[in-house]
């Protein structure tokens, strides 16, 4: 099996989407051990959870700002 992807630097959902299109191509094709595969999906969906998380986060927290600038919350938000 040739089995060598290479995985870019993850910032965004979208090309993680892509990496897991490539493996499944990969291990459709036979090009890669499934037991790798598995794993390298699995670290995908790890990473592209942390990065939505990261961004909802970061909407939440501007919201708030902007409520807080708005007058429409009175109250801090601990984190």
């Amino acid at each position: 099996m040739a089995d060598k992807l290479r995985i870019p630097k993850l910032k965004t959902t979208e090309e993680i989407n892509r990496v897991v299109r490539r493996v499944v191509r990969e291990l459709m094709k036979g090009d890669m051990d499934p037991k790798r595969g598995n794993a390298i999906v699995y670290a995908l969906k790890l990473a592209k959870e942390l990065i939505e998380v990261g961004e909802l986060e970061e909407r939440v927290k501007r919201l708030e700002e902007l409520m807080r600038a708005n007058g429409k919350i009175g109250y801090e938000v601990k984190n």
